[in-house]
C-alpha cells in the first residue's frame, strides 16, 4: 500500500478519519470521555462523517454493527478504554459472529503514565484492553504514534475485505500527534476479477448446490448470482447473514441454515441420498458451518470470492444438456414441496395479537423494502421462521449469539445509513429493559425507526426450563410513560385491528415510534416443533432430557 505526503499536516486522529471517509463511512457512534477527547474534536470538525452520541457504550457499538451491516463498509465506534471497552466487548463478539467489519476504537492514558495507579489505566498493569480484545476477537492493535499508521490502515482494509471486526487502541497523547501521511486506498468493495472465468464446476451434475455465506455480502452482484442459478437450475442455500441474496420464494432458493433451518436446505445438505445434493460449492461460509451442515457423501469445494465471481461471469455459458437441465429442475421442484409456510392458510386480522398475525401484518402493511432487526428470545425464534427474504439485508439479527438489546440498536444504525428505507426493530419486553434508553438516540437524530415492543411480561423463552417464577416473570412496566420520557410517540395494541392501525399511523410520525403490543407468552406447536433433519445441538438435547 502506498501513502502520499499531504500538503498540510494531519493529526493521527484526522488521518484515521480521512481513511474512514475514503472507505465510505458516514457515521461514528460514540459515548464521549476524556480518553478520546481529541479524536472527538477532530470528528466534530469533519465535513463528511457525523458523530452519533449514544447513551451507553454497548448501544453505541451495536449501532456501529447496524451501520456496517446496512452500508457494506466499515462501522466505527469510539469510547474510552477500561469500562467503556469492557461494555463494548459483547458487540465485538457479535460482530465477529456475524462477519461484520466494525472498528472498535478505545482511548487510553499516555503510555508513560502506565503502571502508576493512574485513573482508568488500560495498559498491561491496568485493564489491559489490548489483551482482552485480542482474546475476544483476535484482532487488536496499538496505534502508538504516526509510525504505526501504515499498519493500522492496512488492518482497517483487511477488516473490510475479510468481514471481521478490529480493535484499535488510541492513547490520548497519540491522538494529537502531527501526521503528514494519509493512505491512498482503492474504492471499497470493488468487484473481484474474473480469476475463475473458465470454471464450470457443475457440468453434468444433476443435483447441484451453492452454499453462500455472509462473508461475500457486498462483494458480489446478487443479480448475477440470480441469473446464473436461474439459467443452470442450481439450488442456493445461505447462512443467516446472506439471506435474501437470492429471493427465498424463487425455485432455486433452498432457504437458509442456522437457527430454525429451512427444511429444503436440510434435505439438500443432510437428507436421504435421493434428495441430497451431489456437489456443493461453498463461498463466504465459515469452515465450521461447512462441517456442521454438509453431510457425508457429498462432494464439497470451497471457492475464493475471486474464483466465485469469475464462475458467475461465464459459468452459464457451459454446455448443459437438456436432460441435465430438466433433471435439476425436477429436483428443485421436489424440494420446493417442503418450503415453510407453503400450505398455510391466510390468517384472520381480528382478535388478540399472535406472533403469526404480527409478522403477517408487517409484511402486508409495511413497504416492500422495509428492513427488520430481530432481537432475542421468542422474537428471534418466530421471526426466523415467518419472514421470507426477497432481498439482501431484509432480516437482520445476531444469529449465533442473540444478545438482548441488539435489535433496537442495530435498527438505529441501519436507519442512520438508509434514511430512505423504513427500518423496524422487533424487541421483546425483556430485551427492551437492556438497552431501551437508546430510544433517546433515535429521537435525538429524528430517525424514523419503528420499534415493535412485544410485551408478554416475561422471559418467555425460559418457561420450559422449570425455573422459579422470579426467573421468568418481569415487573409490570408502563412503556408509554417510558417512551414519553424521551419524547417518543407510543401506540398501544392488544388486538390485530389495533396493531394494523398503529402500523399505518406510524408512517405519518416524524421520528421514532414505539408500538407497544400485548401478546401471550406461550407459542403454539408450529413454532415449538423441530425438523427431524436439523443439526442436533446441546440445547436441543437438554430440552429433550427435561421432558423425560
Amino acid at each position: 500500500m502506498e501513502y502520499s505526503l499531504m500538503p498540510r499536516p494531519y493529526s493521527v486522529s484526522s488521518a484515521l478519519l480521512a481513511t474512514f471517509e475514503v472507505l465510505g463511512v458516514q457515521q461514528v457512534s460514540t459515548v464521549p470521555g476524556a480518553q478520546i477527547a481529541h479524536f472527538l474534536k477532530e470528528l466534530d470538525q469533519h465535513q463528511h462523517i457525523a458523530p452519533i452520541a449514544a447513551i451507553h457504550e454497548l448501544g453505541a457499538a451495536y449501532i456501529a454493527c447496524g451501520c456496517a451491516r446496512a452500508s457494506g463498509t466499515v462501522g466505527v465506534v469510539a469510547s474510552i478504554g477500561g469500562p467503556g471497552a469492557a461494555y463494548m466487548l459483547a458487540a465485538a463478539q457479535a460482530a465477529q459472529a456475524n462477519q461484520l467489519p466494525v472498528c472498535f476504537i478505545t482511548g487510553d492514558i499516555p503510555a508513560n503514565a502506565h503502571g502508576r495507579g493512574e485513573f482508568q489505566d488500560t495498559g498491561p498493569l491496568g485493564t489491559n484492553d489490548l489483551k482482552i480484545f485480542e482474546e475476544a476477537i483476535g484482532n487488536s492493535i496499538l496505534c502508538g504514534g504516526p509510525q504505526d499508521l501504515p499498519k493500522v490502515f492496512q488492518e482497517i482494509r483487511a477488516s473490510l475485505k475479510e468481514r471481521r471486526p478490529l480493535h484499535i487502541k488510541l492513547p490520548i497523547d497519540v491522538q494529537m500527534m502531527p501526521c503528514h501521511f494519509v493512505p491512498e486506498i482503492a474504492e471499497p468493495n470493488a468487484l473481484p476479477s474474473n480469476a475463475g472465468k473458465d470454471r464450470h464446476p457443475f457440468d453434468a451434475i444433476q443435483r447441484a448446490v451453492i452454499f453462500v455465506g455472509a462473508g461475500i455480502m457486498d462483494l458480489i452482484d446478487p443479480a448475477q448470482l440470480r441469473e446464473y442459478v436461474k439459467t443452470l437450475k442450481i439450488g442456493v442455500v445461505t447462512d443467516y447473514g446472506a439471506r435474501g441474496i437470492l429471493p427465498e420464494d424463487a425455485l432455486e432458493s433452498l432457504g437458509m441454515v442456522g437457527f430454525r433451518s429451512d427444511p429444503r436446505a436440510l434435505l439438500a445438505l443432510r437428507g436421504a441420498e435421493e434428495t441430497r445434493a451431489e456437489k456443493v460449492i461453498c463461498v463466504g461460509v465459515p469452515e465450521i458451518s461447512i462441517h456442521r451442515y454438509i453431510g457425508n457423501g457429498i462432494e464439497k469445494e470451497v471457492l475464493s470470492v475471486d474464483d466465485f465471481y469469475g464462475m458467475l461471469a461465464t459459468g452459464s455459458l457451459s454446455g448443459l444438456s437438456t436432460d441435465c437441465h430438466d433433471q435439476r429442475r425436477l429436483w428443485l421442484l421436489q424440494l420446493a414441496k417442503h418450503r415453510p409456510l407453503a400450505e398455510e392458510q391466510p390468517l384472520s386480522t381480528k382478535g388478540p395479537v399472535t406472533f403469526r398475525q404480527l409478522f403477517s401484518q408487517l409484511t402486508v402493511i409495511m413497504p416492500a423494502k422495509t428492513r427488520y432487526c430481530l432481537d432475542a428470545g421468542q422474537v428471534r425464534l418466530t421471526g426466523s421462521m415467518l419472514f421470507s427474504c426477497h432481498e439482501p439485508k431484509m432480516v437482520n439479527q445476531c444469529e449465533a449469539l442473540s444478545p438482548m438489546g441488539y435489535g433496537l440498536c442495530t435498527a438505529i444504525g441501519m436507519q442512520l445509513v438508509s434514511p430512505d428505507r423504513r427500518v423496524v426493530a422487533l424487541v421483546g419486553d425483556g430485551s427492551m429493559r437492556m438497552l431501551g434508553m437508546e430510544l433517546a438516540t433515535a429521537m435525538r437524530y429524528s430517525l424514523g425507526v419503528i420499534i415493535v415492543l412485544i410485551d408478554n411480561q416475561s422471559y418467555a423463552s425460559t418457561e420450559h426450563w422449570d425455573l422459579g417464577r422470579d426467573y421468568i416473570q418481569l415487573p409490570v412496566m408502563d412503556w408509554s410513560r417510558f417512551a414519553a420520557s424521551m419524547g417518543v410517540d407510543c401506540l398501544r395494541a392488544s388486538t390485530s385491528e389495533e396493531f394494523s392501525e398503529a402500523l399505518n399511523q406510524s408512517a405519518h410520525v416524524k421520528g421514532p415510534t414505539l408500538i407497544w403490543v400485548k401478546i401471550e407468552a406461550s407459542l403454539d406447536s408450529f413454532f415449538t416443533s423441530k425438523h427431524e433433519l436439523e443439526y442436533p445441538t446441546w440445547l436441543h438435547d437438554l430440552k429433550n432430557s427435561n421432558k423425560e
